[in-house]
């Protein structure tokens, strides 16, 4: 029953890496789109 126990708590691990990488790329690529939203921005007010 150990062995089980073992393998599923590593398997949840492994999943909730998974989850935290994948929530790390999306925070990485909101603050991206927020970037070229401000420059975009920028740039319409310097041309008016």
């Amino acid at each position: 029953m150990t062995n089980l126990k073992q393998s599923y708590q590593t398997d949840q691990q492994v999943k909730y890496l998974h989850l935290q990488a994948e929530v790390e790329i999306l925070l990485q690529h909101l603050k991206t789109v927020k970037q070229q939203q401000s420059a975009v921005t920028v740039t319409n007010l310097e041309s008016n």
